[in-house]
């Protein structure tokens, strides 16, 4: 695992385990997703934030509401296979009434099967966004 900058990664550790494994520690609040958290109904979130959270079937679509301010430079990252999972991230910015207005793919990295989607956004207005 590679950390952002403010981030430290600690190795967990117990006898009772067969392995080590490293975990990644925030230097922001982290947060759970909660069920429903779709189009209709997406949880609000209060931002920075690290939301650990799953995608039950294929298609499932997870959105997080929250408030941003004109000006605010913003930076999302899904984080899969950078730690081992076999999700294939797409990010998607919309405003809150589901207009998209940018998204990403694959991380542009330059590494064979690079699969983490990251995306950044000038807030234009004051308002509330989502992320899909």
């Amino acid at each position: 695992m590679k950390p952002d900058a403010g981030s430290d990664v600690v190795t967990l550790w117990h006898a009772q385990l067969a392995n080590t494994f490293p975990v990644l520690i925030e230097p922001h609040r982290c947060v759970v997703e909660t069920k429903p958290n779709d189009r209709k109904r997406p949880q609000v979130i209060a931002l920075p934030v690290t939301i650990s959270g799953r995608i039950d079937t294929p298609g499932d679509i997870d959105v997080y509401e929250f408030p941003a301010k004109n000006g605010q430079q913003l930076s999302f990252r899904a984080d899969a296979r950078s730690i081992g999972s076999q999700l294939d991230p797409l990010l998607r910015l919309t405003d809150a009434n589901g207009k998209t207005l940018t998204q990403a793919d694959d991380l542009a990295t330059g590494k064979a099967g690079a699969r983490d989607a990251v995306l950044t956004f000038a807030v234009p207005q004051d308002g509330s966004y989502r992320i899909e």
